[in-house]
């Protein structure tokens, strides 16, 4: 029997009762709604005349006409974008590629505790030493003090810390500039909580003081200086809100009308109050808190144009060199759903951020993949009775959408610019490499920190450049993408300057050093 390729197709199934009744009473309720919802994005749903919405020829349409409104709307924008991304991960050598287990594959379950858990590492408390505090998606995140002598003690009830959120991420960050670092955590569906870092007397809970609406399936989050004011605002991606069936069929034409729009309408329709654990101070999508100084922020994720759909984790770093930092989002869930496009957000000289990911290259692709084989079903033999093998027979390969899960930035090839890694969901990774360097002159900085006094990686450190009359300023959290880490040197952009005045160091024991 020839092997046969099909793209995912339970619609039937589902119309006929069988698989929704099968499913609600052996994952229950919500996850069974994931499931259906994500086999239907994937099969014969109608689109623009088409008979298979995961046709891979059909999506590639999709995509040009995304470009195509793209590359229309960037012609109002001053920020440099004249460059390209080129993968090269098969002139790399390298031959990693993600495996999934069943259970995201032929064995598909809606499962929310496999999205992974990151950490933060920061001196809490001034002692020279970095501290770790780990997340949980079950129990308790806890914050472990170092001792030395690679010793640690559980410090998180005596300072305060026993966040119980499902948590995938949580970052440090210096916001009252006192040199003890804060803390943010994400929670996955709930709201997310700052707490400020006391010293010696631990953390107090200041959610509500500074961020009174929080997203409500925060999955990243990212301090940085977008408008470079010499102030810490924080971009923090939501996932979770855009997994409602509504906002998820409707996202089929890959409209940017829809990606753009917050999930509150969808939300509020499918989940009940109960299960939202009360909204009124939930944000359902991303949100970008800008600093407005003396302990003031302004919630304007919609103003700056950061909105993006299905997203994971940010990475943030001065892609065209101008001085202000930009943005990559990786997004995208895979099999059984559609294709999710990784936004690229240019950084418009620090007044808001525009969609770029078709203008440098990002997308589509490189080899214009949008799918691949996922898993195969024996359909005449122990499969047949497997959903996907309906009117199915012999050998059949099932493919699914490709996915990014988390990046990284740094210049891979030492010519000045930005390059971007990708780790991909059951997929080899992208080595996306900038051309900047020959499209235009570059002029940038590298600093790598080394602590003597405060920790020798220089982490929880501000550095302040000043060069061509400009105030540049990065926090040095080495965090990147979801659940990654991007390069150790701070890489600052600078423009047209042609050289720089000065660099500030303000170190987290206190010292500042130029």
């Amino acid at each position: 029997m020839p092997l046969r390729v099909h793209r995912p197709s339970l619609e039937k199934a589902i119309r006929r009762g069988s698989l929704a009744s099968h499913l609600l009473t052996a994952l229950g309720q919500f996850s069974a709604l994931l499931l259906i919802l994500g086999c239907l994005l994937a099969t014969s749903v109608p689109l623009l005349g088409a008979e298979e919405l995961s046709n891979h020829a059909i999506t590639l349409n999709l995509l040009e006409s995304r470009r195509k409104q793209q590359v229309a709307a960037a012609q109002k924008y001053q920020a440099f974008h004249g460059f390209k991304f080129t993968d090269r991960i098969s002139e790399s050598g390298i031959t990693f590629a993600d495996q999934i287990v069943d259970d995201a594959g032929k064995e598909y379950k809606a499962a929310h505790y496999d999205h992974g858990n990151g950490l933060a590492v920061a001196d809490v408390d001034g002692d020279g030493m970095v501290d770790i505090y780990f997340t949980t998606q079950l129990g308790a995140n806890q914050l472990w003090r170092n001792l030395g002598g690679g010793k640690f003690q559980d410090v998180s009830k005596e300072m305060n810390l026993r966040d119980g959120s499902w948590s995938g991420d949580a970052t440090f960050a210096d916001l009252n500039q006192d040199r003890f670092p804060d803390l943010y955590v994400v929670n996955m569906q709930g709201d997310n909580h700052y707490y400020e870092n006391q010293g010696d007397k631990g953390f107090i809970d200041k959610t509500a003081a500074y961020f009174p609406k929080t997203p409500w399936g925060a999955m990243g989050v990212k301090f940085f200086d977008f408008n470079q004011d010499g102030l810490m605002d924080v971009y923090i991606t939501d996932m979770h809100s855009d997994m409602t069936k509504g906002q998820t069929v409707e996202a089929l034409n890959f409209r940017i009308e829809m990606e753009k729009t917050k999930s509150e309408a969808f939300c509020s329709v499918q989940w009940t109050e109960a299960y939202l654990q009360g909204s009124t101070n939930n944000i359902f999508g991303n949100a970008f808190y800008q600093n407005l100084g003396g302990g003031k922020f302004a919630e304007v994720s919609d103003r700056l144009g950061v909105e993006t759909y299905w997203p994971w984790g940010v990475s943030v770093g001065d892609l065209n060199a101008d001085g202000f930092e930009d943005i990559f989002v990786a997004s995208g869930m895979g099999y059984p759903f559609r294709y999710g496009i990784n936004p690229v957000l240019m950084n418009e000289g620090g007044k808001g951020f525009f969609g770029s990911e078709f203008l440098v290259g990002v997308e589509p692709r490189g080899d214009r993949r949008t799918e691949k084989p996922w898993f195969t079903l024996d359909c005449d033999g122990a499969d047949k009775q497997h959903p996907e093998c309906a009117g199915k027979s012999g050998k059949t390969v099932i493919t699914g959408t490709l996915s990014t899960r988390s990046s990284a930035f740094f210049d891979l090839d030492n010519d000045g610019d930005l390059d971007v890694v990708t780790n991909e969901f059951n997929d080899r990774p992208q080595l996306l490499v900038s051309n900047l360097t020959e499209a235009k002159r570059v002029r940038s900085l590298k600093i790598k920190l080394k602590g003597v006094r405060s920790n020798r990686d220089g982490l929880g450190a501000t550095v302040i450049v000043r060069a061509g009359g400009k105030r540049l300023t990065q926090f040095h959290d080495g965090k990147s993408g979801y659940l990654s880490q991007s390069s150790m040197p701070l890489y600052f952009g600078l423009g047209e300057a042609t050289g720089v005045e000065s660099v500030e160091v303000l170190w987290p024991s206190g010292k500042n050093r130029r």
